[in-house]
């Protein structure tokens, strides 16, 4: 799907560019001026924190090698990918931010009995949130990200939701959205899995059989934690499940201390799949530093508006 002839093979893949191949002899060999071409690229992806080509980008050459027919819907298709990824993730991004704002408030009630408004707790985290976002390493981020969500989930079952549970008769499931809850972070948090093992990746082919198993484990996984927290908190359950863990244990303590964190570190990732949807229509007219500065604060900003108004 990405291999077509027109494009060059060095840039198919990020190691290539993200190596310096000029007089090595593990690589192939560039003039001078393909050279500078070459480190101008990766200077540009590791400024902009973007993959060689996008999810929307990859669609609309997939499109441009078929059908005569389909090859004229080509930019079409990229646009309404790269608009529905922008507006998927930006909505995310705000669910991730109150996330962040509501543990936040959690641990200040619980530790210094300070009650104050999830807003500005909200607000609060911006400063974190930005900070994150402003690391170029998000494929590093988002594979510790990754570690620390799964430690959190092991302590969850072992010590919270697979605990002391009622009677199977007394879960109620009419007119409970709970039980899908999770799955509306499935197909995000594979976006967060799998696009940093896709830029390493030397056969991208492979990425068909990749994606799709990792939904599935993701499925598997949110979907038990899901229906486990529902049946434990029945309709007093919350929508961030370990937000019902009591900090009083210290098991509780630290799968909330690893969920706060693990989201901060993948952050990046989501929030840069709707920056760079932003910034490429911008980017012909404006490529300063203090502007993409003013732009990643603006989307942030919205962002937090949004988490603000967010119903979970």
């Amino acid at each position: 799907m990405i291999g077509g002839s027109f494009i060059r093979n060095d840039f198919q893949y990020p190691k290539a560019i993200g190596s310096d191949y000029a007089g090595n002899d593990n690589g192939p060999q560039y003039n001078p001026f393909e050279n500078r071409t070459v480190v101008r690229t990766r200077s540009l992806l590791y400024r902009h924190r973007i993959p060689v080509l996008t999810y929307s980008q990859m669609a609309a050459i997939t499109f441009q090698n078929g059908p005569t027919h389909l090859r004229e819907i080509s930019t079409l298709l990229e646009i309404i990918v790269e608009t529905f990824q922008f507006l998927s993730s930006y909505a995310l991004c705000s669910i991730y931010m109150k996330f962040i704002g509501q543990h936040l408030a959690q641990f200040a009630t619980h530790y210094q009995n300070v009650i104050v408004s999830n807003r500005l707790w909200i607000l609060i985290s911006l400063a974190p949130v930005y900070v994150m976002c402003s690391i170029p390493a998000f494929n590093a981020l988002s594979l510790i990200g990754i570690i620390l969500q799964l430690t959190a989930i092991i302590i969850a079952y072992q010590f919270h939701v697979t605990v002391d549970l009622p009677d199977m008769s007394s879960i109620e499931t009419e007119n409970n959205p709970f039980l899908a809850f999770p799955l509306a972070f499935v197909l995000f948090e594979g976006f967060t899995s799998v696009i940093p093992l896709e830029n390493r990746m030397q056969h991208p082919k492979h990425s068909v059989y990749i994606m799709p198993s990792c939904i599935v484990v993701l499925a598997a996984v949110y979907t038990t934690l899901g229906f486990l927290g529902f049946w434990k908190y029945g309709e007093s359950v919350k929508p961030f499940l370990v937000l019902n863990f009591s900090l009083n244990s210290s098991t509780a303590q630290v799968s909330n201390i690893l969920a706060t964190a693990s989201v901060l570190c993948t952050y990046p990732m989501q929030f840069n799949i709707s920056f760079h949807a932003f910034w490429e229509s911008l980017k012909p007219s404006r490529t300063d530093r203090s502007f993409e500065i003013c732009l990643r604060l603006t989307l942030l900003v919205g962002m937090m508006q949004l988490s603000n108004n967010a119903i979970c």
